[in-house]
């Protein structure tokens, strides 16, 4: 499973595994970096499924939906985050875009991720005053 979430974070998982000493703090950094990748994936993948599924309950297609909206954040997210390391080969600037961007779609995932929760927690709430407002 720590290989799989350092193949998430970019890195080498042979490489990390050659480092000798260091081994075992640079797998935890790169395995942290892989925890951040896949978790706002799975909060996105939950979020998509459920905001499809309101509005088209059947789950031949709300579930594929999500999976594919998980894969989708995934993949940028992944490669976001393995961009954001230093090197001496890139400038400060590249540095900086690639953080910007990933902050930009932190926000972007916030704001989809937290829309259908809001829904899914006050469901009862709005429904009841729905009803109210069309009496």
């Amino acid at each position: 499973m720590g290989d799989f979430f350092i193949w998430l974070s970019g890195a080498d998982p042979e490489l990390i595994n050659k480092c000798g000493e260091l081994s075992h703090s640079e797998r935890n950094k790169f395995i942290g970096f892989g925890a951040t990748v896949i978790i706002p994936a799975i909060f996105v993948c939950l979020a998509a499924g459920y905001a499809v599924s309101t509005f088209i309950p059947t789950a031949w297609i709300y579930i594929p939906a999500a999976i594919l909206w998980f894969l989708t954040i995934l993949a940028i997210d992944r490669f976001l985050v393995s961009t954001l390391y230093k090197s001496k080969n890139h400038g400060k600037g590249s540095f900086f875009i690639a953080l910007a961007t990933r902050m930009v779609l932190a926000v972007v995932l916030g704001i989809i991720i937290s829309h259908p929760l809001v829904l899914f927690i006050f469901n009862e709430s709005i429904t009841q005053k729905v009803h109210e407002n069309h009496r």
